[in-house]
């Protein structure tokens, strides 16, 4: 599961709030749940993949990486894609970065 810390790079530590739960993970995406809110939080296949990724101790730097080479799309444009999707979660609060 998401819930608890997930790592990303350069020795920040993200995770996600024990009040936020995944619905569902699928070939369509991810489905997060934020119970205490009464929100959700849906994210095509990538973001669902930046989730993963994290939760496998990936940092973001690698993630970007993987991502950019499967789906042929430069570097940077992935990395901007990916930035974005993370300050999302974070401002939806089903995010936050730790120590």
């Amino acid at each position: 599961m998401l819930e608890g810390k997930i790592m990303s790079n350069e020795n920040q530590r993200h995770f996600v709030p024990s009040d936020v739960k995944v619905s569902g993970i699928n070939e369509d995406g991810i489905v997060l749940m934020d119970v205490a809110r009464d929100r959700m939080f849906d994210a095509n296949i990538t973001g669902a993949r930046i989730l993963q990724g994290l939760q496998e101790g990936k940092g973001v730097d690698v993630i970007v990486d993987e991502l950019a080479v499967e789906c042929s799309v430069p570097r940077h444009v992935v990395r901007s894609d990916a930035e974005r999707f993370l300050a999302s979660l974070k401002e939806y609060g089903l995010l936050r970065q730790g120590e």
